[in-house]
């Protein structure tokens, strides 16, 4: 097989197969109606591309570009060539005549590069839907000559969907038949038809409307959620669910297929439209420059044989060398490299626009918002896992991206849904407060849910492994406690909000490790203060950090077992101290972090998922790689800190519970007992309570208050040897030894409850809870045997699939 060396794109290799079915066609080519020249193919006339031409006509799928002496040429557009007695005909994708001229039949090879008439042609596949050279019939075929003739003259008996594989390619017998092969476990993917409405808009033609369905490789492995999810995209970028609006918000939590949900629509489109003609011709992606070579692996991973070019953007391939490739309609782009050749961009008309890890439009004001809202697409598309990450503004912010004014101005929403809604979460609003805000809530929930998705890990927990959760509070070791003290005393001494907000992140620093007081250029007169408690380099170590003493345990007893673990913080001085102890304990790891190169970045993550490599240690910064990665080589995860945001604690805890794990999964955050982490924790609680109630109006079991009090008493942080200060706002009465908790099966709080204390947590009140001294038997499950004297409390979720 052989690769086309042009650089001004980047080419999906094609197998030396015969493709028929609707293989054969341009993905770019917009004239022809969707079911055109797409013919049914008898099996006697599949065959092998080595057997000897017969005297029949021969048709092959091409590439073709005007002749140059360039080393690296550049191809312009899809045709065909036909070779009939030695001569080849080159035609475009429109059937104009290109030129002709005569070629020796053993230069006929899929790969190779020929001139026909002033024009370069490199040849792709051999077509279908035409007469094809024929292999030698064996005994059987001629004995069974009559039985074929009639399967000719019998169209349902035809395969229409045959591709020849490179195994099979050796074997004229041997197919891989993509139409019948799986009939019991595969159904077509039909889209709906348009509405009335929209062909009295749009069909003032009064074309007949087409059937389009999704291309059967992709369809085939489509999971019922995302066939949902499939059919959700195309109803809304063709305007189908809203007329005047077609952008849309795929909201679905990680690993539920958002990618290949995408390209299947992607395809559909470049391929079909209801009216007969093809609905897209050029599609922009942009994602975090972490997760563009991904989508380009993808893309050819789906549409491979179905010659679909994509297109990145690097300091050898140019915009304008995409602009002028018309057979190129996928163009990959992280959301860096868009800005900085946005001048361009901005030219070029793309018809489907995709912002993958959307929620980073969240802020209308930020540079890359503004210029995507200047890009010449009508269709665009949001894929994110948190479509409110912190508060009903951002929601709005992203709302307006996909379909701008649907919500009217911000002054507008802000009155008359985010401001009620707010209201009514308080702990104290009135009756009729309340009502209004469930009543704006649900009018909100109404005219977003025909363009936002959302489905959660339920719909995939039965093709996944066992998964078991725990939130670990470790104890203080005597250094933290002594420096969080001295802390909050500067904290109550110090009347400069400024320099309070600079104890606080101190603080969290001290939760990871003592020494981080010292990492960083820090000169504040606080952050001086707070060193001098701190003993030099030489005399700590990593005991002097409660959660490094827990982590310890657990990577021994991993090591032991052959176990990969991946292990996550948000700031690269703690990840640079947990590298160097682990080089001191000779365990081998591999990291990534925001210097580490995007054209790394794959390369990294796949000897880390093969089990042949020794790599024991996975470090990320959940900051700069913490979306899109799927590290199954791991069966298990550490979250060492938190963050305010809950949606980035829980993408950075999705990175091994995806597609593809086999084994049961264990997932741990450790969080300092009694410190600033905690009170973190139960603020993150409270923030998911919003997503609930907007985006998912059944998810509002996950709606929690916290009072008044709770909030001033944010960072008034308690030192706490023995104790959970969150489980106590439970007001769970169980025993801590996992059974007998508390099940919440009604949100409304009882008469009899504290409002200053009961916060309402529904998925930790149904969590096993573990207080200390812990249980040997769950250390042991849990790969942590020798640290019960370590921990405070535990929380375990299980589960069982």
């Amino acid at each position: 097989m052989r690769k086309s060396a042009a650089p001004s794109f980047r080419k999906i290799d094609h197998p030396k197969a015969n493709v028929s079915g609707p293989h054969n066609r341009s993905v770019h080519s917009t004239s022809t109606k969707c079911n055109e020249n797409i013919a049914p193919i008898p099996p006697e006339n599949v065959t092998n591309s080595n057997d000897p031409p017969s005297e029949s006509k021969l048709v092959y799928n091409v590439v073709w570009g005007k002749r140059t002496t360039k080393k690296h040429k550049t191809f312009e557009d899809d045709g065909t060539l036909t070779i009939s007695n030695k001569t080849a005909t080159l035609r475009g994708s429109d059937g104009n005549h290109l030129g002709s001229s005569t070629i020796k039949p053993e230069e006929i090879e899929i790969g190779s590069r020929l001139t026909v008439g002033s024009n370069d042609i490199e040849i792709i596949e051999q077509a279908t839907g035409v007469k094809l050279p024929k292999r030698k019939a064996d005994d059987d075929e001629v004995q069974n000559s009559e039985t074929k003739k009639k399967s000719k003259s019998n169209p349902s008996s035809f395969q229409p969907y045959m591709v020849l594989s490179h195994s099979a390619a050796k074997k004229p017998s041997a197919r891989i038949n993509f139409g019948l092969e799986r009939q019991m476990d595969y159904e077509p993917l039909i889209m709906p038809e348009p509405t009335q409405e929209h062909q009295l808009k749009f069909n003032a033609a009064n074309r007949s409307v087409k059937e389009v369905s999704v291309i059967p490789c992709c369809a085939r492995q489509l999971r019922p959620h995302q066939r949902e999810g499939v059919q959700f995209l195309y109803e809304c970028l063709m305007g189908f669910r809203h007329i005047d609006h077609v952008g849309c918000i795929l909201a679905d939590e990680m690993g539920l297929g958002k990618t290949l949900q995408c390209i299947s629509v992607c395809y559909t489109l470049l391929r079909q439209g209801p009216y007969g003609l093809s609905v897209a011709n050029r599609i922009l992606i942009l994602a975090p420059s972490s997760l563009v070579e991904n989508w380009d692996k993808e893309i050819k991973k789906w549409l491979g044989q179905l010659r679909a070019y994509t297109f990145q953007i690097d300091s050898k391939h140019k915009i304008h060398d995409f602009a002028n490739a018309k057979h190129i309609p996928f163009l990959l782009i992280s959301y860096e490299m868009f800005t900085k050749h946005f001048d361009e961009l901005k030219t070029v008309h793309f018809d489907i626009m995709i912002c993958d890890e959307g929620h980073r439009l969240k802020n209308q004001a930020v540079k890359v918002s503004t210029m995507l809202n200047q890009i010449d697409c009508a269709r665009r598309v949001i894929l994110t896992g948190t479509p409110i990450q912190n508060d009903l503004h951002e929601f709005f912010s992203l709302v307006s991206f996909v379909n701008p004014n649907i919500l009217g101005t911000y002054d507008e929403y802000k009155r008359f849904y985010e401001l009620p809604i707010l209201a009514s979460q308080q702990p104290h609003a009135s009756e009729w407060v309340v009502e209004l805000g469930e009543e704006r809530a649900k009018q909100l929930n109404e005219l977003t849910s025909s363009f936002i998705l959302r489905r959660t890990q339920d719909v995939n927990q039965k093709y996944l492994p066992k998964k078991q959760e725990f939130v670990v509070f470790c104890k203080q070791s005597a250094l933290q406690r002594d420096m969080i003290e001295a802390s909050l005393e500067l904290y109550n001494n110090n009347d400069d909000p400024a320099n309070g907000l600079q104890i606080i992140m101190n603080l969290k620093k001290i939760c990871n490790h003592p020494a981080l007081i010292n990492a960083g250029n820090q000169t504040d007169t606080v952050t001086e203060q707070i060193r001098n408690l701190v003993p030099s380099w030489d005399g700590m170590g990593p005991f002097d950090s409660g959660k490094l003493c827990v982590l310890h345990d657990l990577l021994h007893e991993m090591r032991k077992r052959q176990e990969k673990l991946v292990l996550i913080s948000y700031h690269t001085k703690t990840l640079d101290i947990l590298q160097g102890w682990l080089d001191h304990l000779d365990f081998t790891h591999c990291r990534l972090d925001g210097t580490t190169p995007s054209n790394a970045r794959s390369a990294i993550v796949e000897d880390f998922n093969n089990p042949a490599k020794d790599l024991f240690v996975f470090l990320l910064s959940a900051k700069a790689g913490g979306v899109g990665l799927n590290l199954i080589g791991a069966s298990r995860l550490v979250l060492f800190d938190n963050d305010w945001n809950p949606a980035s604690d829980l993408q950075a805890m999705s990175r091994i519970w995806r597609d593809g794990q086999k084994k049961e999964v264990f997932i741990y955050r450790l969080i300092l007992a009694g410190s600033i982490e905690e009170k973190i924790f139960q603020r993150q609680l409270s923030k998911v309570a919003l997503t609930g109630c907007v985006v998912d109006q059944s998810s509002k079991k996950e709606k929690l208050k916290l009072s008044n009090e709770e909030l001033k008493d944010l960072f008034s942080i308690q030192i706490a040897v023995d104790e959970c200060a969150t489980h106590e706002l439970l007001d769970c009465q169980c025993n801590g030894d996992g059974l007998n908790v508390e099940q919440y099966k009604e949100m409304d709080l009882p008469a009899t409850s504290d409002p200053t204390k009961s916060l309402q947590m529904h998925e930790l009140s149904s969590w096993q809870h573990y207080k200390y001294p812990i249980d040997s038997g769950l250390l042991a499950e849990m790969c942590m045997p020798n640290v019960s004297e370590e921990i405070a409390f535990i929380f375990r979720n299980q589960n069982d699939t």
